[in-house]
């Protein structure tokens, strides 16, 4: 077995979780006014009973909710590329969670030899079967891509400025092909 990929695995799965723990507690902070008092524990509960899908639902509709019709256009792109860079991470995690990891070994040589992850993806005809060879270097960067989301995600709901009127996020976070990260 190839202990790298298992140990790449883990820190995309811990990352992945502290990811979600961002999406919770800012979800949270926009939503209510600090402190939270009561409103913190069952919400809390409540938004740790959801899956990774419908959380980033409910954080960008906590960030609409808040600022309204103060979201400039530029604001509106950085959100919209962060639900799409979201969703699209939390496609492939469930892929990497729910397909079948077979480790290959050829010949008796140690390694280090790659994992084939199988499964079935649903298709516009039905469902295609599909295998991979996994290195841990082709984990990594979905772990680098939680650690940046995450960081863009927690930029947004925990930037306050004396007077701010407005989210402010097109001086803070860049949106440059597709991929949205602090400046």
């Amino acid at each position: 077995m190839n202990e790298a990929t298992y140990l790449s695995l883990g820190r995309f799965v811990v990352t992945f979780s502290g990811l979600i723990h961002a999406l919770i507690t800012s979800k949270i902070h926009l939503a209510f006014t600090f402190p939270y008092g009561a409103a913190y524990e069952p919400e809390s509960v409540r938004l740790n009973s959801l899956t990774a899908g419908p959380l980033v639902f409910e954080f960008i509709a906590a960030f609409k909710n808040k600022w309204d019709e103060l979201i400039s256009a530029e604001d509106l792109a950085i959100i919209e590329c962060l639900n799409e860079e979201l969703l699209a991470l939390i496609s492939e995690r469930n892929r990497m969670m729910h397909d079948i990891w077979l480790s290959k070994t050829i010949g008796g040589h140690p390694g280090p030899h790659s994992f084939v992850r199988a499964g079935y993806n649903k298709t516009a005809a039905g469902s295609q079967y599909h295998n991979l060879d996994i290195y841990p270097d082709d984990i990594e960067p979905y772990t680098q891509t939680a650690k940046r989301l995450m960081n863009v995600v927690n930029c947004i709901a925990f930037y306050h400025r004396p007077g701010q009127t407005t989210p402010e996020l097109s001086g803070r976070i860049s949106l440059q092909n597709d991929t949205v990260s602090r400046m």
